[in-house]
């Protein structure tokens, strides 16, 4: 957005459709009981980029830029959480769980390995404000050329868990098997089968490896 630019007619015209469309897609979001989950279900099998077999959408999650968001099979999204992929992309493996009200953001690309633990509250972020450059921290509402945004990938490699309260922040990857401990704040990659904590998330002890079968 350039300073003092009005909105384009084809973007007016766009959000109009789709304030009419808004009460619908409330009901099929905060539809409660098991006919909800059966309605969220045929609805983003149709919008999604694709969604896996016995997935749960559960009740009041938000999903933005569903074209470029992909679940695998047996997946749950828990309650309020929300998904954000306008731009960039989301991929989810098999066997995952985000718990309530987690953010997930996909501008830099994020991708969740099979088996991975995400616990309630986690923030996964693939673009943030960043300081330098003598530009701004404001959000959105400066225009893009004061503005300074870190844009980077996340990867959440197989059987990684983040703890409550975690905060992922562009560019990191969290090995297979790491453990992420409650209100962490994760600055820089994780080993595989470490388990790290604090702000910014240091190693702080090892977690055996997984024995078991893939099912």
């Amino acid at each position: 957005m350039l300073v003092g630019e009005g909105l384009p007619y084809r973007l007016l015209l766009k959000a109009g459709f789709m304030a009419l469309a808004a009460p619908v897609k409330a009901g099929i979001v905060y539809s409660p009981g098991a006919g909800g989950y059966a309605l969220r279900r045929f609805y983003y099998s149709h919008r999604l980029k694709h969604l896996g077999r016995d997935c749960l959408i559960d009740v009041g999650v938000i999903i933005s830029g569903e074209r470029n968001i992909s679940i695998g099979d047996y997946v749950w999204v828990d309650r309020y959480c929300g998904l954000e992929a306008a731009k960039g992309f989301i991929n989810i493996g098999r066997r995952v769980h985000v718990a309530p009200h987690s953010i997930l953001t996909g501008f830099g690309g994020l991708t969740v390995g099979d088996y991975v633990g995400i616990s309630a509250d986690c923030k996964i972020y693939t673009a943030t404000e960043h300081y330098g450059d003598g530009r701004r921290m404001s959000g959105p509402m400066v225009p893009t050329q004061q503005r300074n945004v870190k844009v980077a990938p996340v990867t959440l490699e197989r059987d990684a868990f983040l703890g409550t309260g975690s905060v992922v922040l562009p560019g990191v990857r969290i090995g297979e098997g790491a453990i992420v401990g409650a209100n962490s704040v994760v600055t820089r990659d994780i080993p595989p089968w470490t388990i790290s904590a604090g702000a910014p998330a240091r190693p702080v002890g090892a977690r055996p490896k997984i024995t078991l079968p893939d099912i």
